[in-house]
């Protein structure tokens, strides 16, 4: 059981913090995914709990991922922006853990470093409180030019799904797959856990994907509530045809 500590705290919260750590001691979790500076230097100060950097932190690089090593994480989910092949580089010259998103949804801004939410509904969505506000349709009203104003989700991003590249995550050796699922049901949840996790049974049973069942899996992704999908930027840098725009 990993908690989830990767909010941006103030003073105030960080005065409140201790108290919780002990609780998480207490619990014997395995880990607990941060984000802020402060909140690592209060974990270390107050408790031996283990330390997973939340890709809230925008981990992109080895020197980051470096620094981050040396504030004492064991274990780092890279921003959505980084490629399996970068990842692969990651983990081989720090020796470090590296979890990835492989499904779910994606964000327009740097992995959850957005602030359209506290504009447009007092939302801080970087204190678990995101309103989606990339997901509306906006009108577009281009003044000084010959386009005519349209309405269009162009901040919207399609969904994450990398079922076809799971030999490219084993042979790249990384630790742990991410599906994202904030405020998603438990069906939702279920069902992708499952299919995932049966994919790569198959494959440590196998040694490949070479199955009809291939098929069956990806059916089975379509039948949870979904935009359409991409590869985002696991195999290659994300561009314009990964944002959804209807």
């Amino acid at each position: 059981v990993y908690v989830v500590l990767n909010s941006f705290l103030h003073d105030k919260d960080l005065e409140e913090l201790p108290e919780f750590l002990n609780l998480l001691s207490e619990l014997e979790v395995d880990a607990v995914i941060v984000s802020d500076l402060g909140v690592i230097e209060t974990i270390k100060k107050h408790s031996n709990l283990v330390i997973h950097l939340s890709t809230q932190a925008s981990c992109l690089n080895i020197e980051s991922a470096k620094l981050w090593q040396k504030m004492g994480v064991t274990r780092i989910v890279l921003g959505r922006e980084v490629t399996i092949k970068e990842a692969a580089e990651i983990k081989k010259v720090t020796g470090l853990e590296i979890e990835m998103f492989v499904h779910g949804s994606m964000c327009m801004s740097f992995s959850g470093n957005c602030v359209i939410s506290n504009y447009t509904q007092g939302r801080d969505s970087n204190r678990g409180g995101c309103a989606h506000s990339c997901r509306f349709e906006y009108s577009i009203d281009f003044n000084n030019s010959n386009e005519e104003s349209k309405k269009a989700y162009f901040m919207s991003s399609k969904d994450l799904e990398g079922i076809r590249l799971l030999p490219e995550f084993i042979e790249a050796k990384i630790d742990s797959l991410k599906v994202e699922g904030r405020n998603k049901s438990h069906h939702y949840a279920g069902t992708i856990s499952k299919v995932y996790s049966e994919a790569l049974r198959f494959y440590q049973q196998h040694g490949h994907f070479l199955s009809n069942d291939l098929l069956s899996w990806e059916e089975e992704l379509k039948k949870v509530s979904h935009r359409d999908y991409t590869t985002g930027s696991l195999a290659q840098y994300a561009g314009i045809d990964s944002i959804y725009n209807e």
